[in-house]
């Protein structure tokens, strides 16, 4: 039986962390399909949305479902895309705060409370907790770009 060694042990990723990171991508994947499909028919009743808000929310959740995608191929090799995860992890965190705004703005969301949870709440623990198991390399200042 082969046993891992400590270097390849301590490249995994926890099975918590990466099944709670498969799970936002899956949100992401299903939300953004069925919003590009479907368009903006949450809520109690059927609204009068004008073309252009249709397509406005058809257009981000095709921005959804693709960074649902990144996700998904960023958890495949998580060391070495370690960066990709967290870019993707933080665009959440940044619609999180558009939503945010909304609340503050326009008043209460209705259901998308639980989203906005998610984005605000989840997601930065989730981005804490992958960034304290695999920090980034340092950057080496006579290679980098001026």
């Amino acid at each position: 039986m082969d046993t891992p060694q400590p270097d390849e042990k301590a490249h995994r990723m926890p099975k918590l962390l990466f099944g709670l990171l498969i799970l936002v991508g899956a949100i992401g994947v299903a939300g953004g399909g069925i919003g590009v499909v479907l368009g903006p028919v949450t809520g109690a009743a059927p609204q009068q949305i004008s073309p252009s808000t249709s397509s406005e929310y058809r257009f981000l959740s095709g921005v959804w479902f693709s960074l649902g995608c990144v996700l998904w191929w960023s958890l495949r090799q998580p060391v070495a895309r370690r960066a990709v995860t967290r870019i993707v992890v933080i665009c959440g965190i940044a619609g999180g705060v558009g939503r945010l705004v909304s609340l503050l703005i326009d008043g209460w969301p209705g259901p998308f409370i639980v989203a906005l949870v998610v984005e605000l709440v989840v997601l930065p623990a989730l981005l804490w907790w992958h960034s304290r198991r695999w920090a980034l390399p340092p950057r080496d200042p006579e290679n980098s770009r001026r």
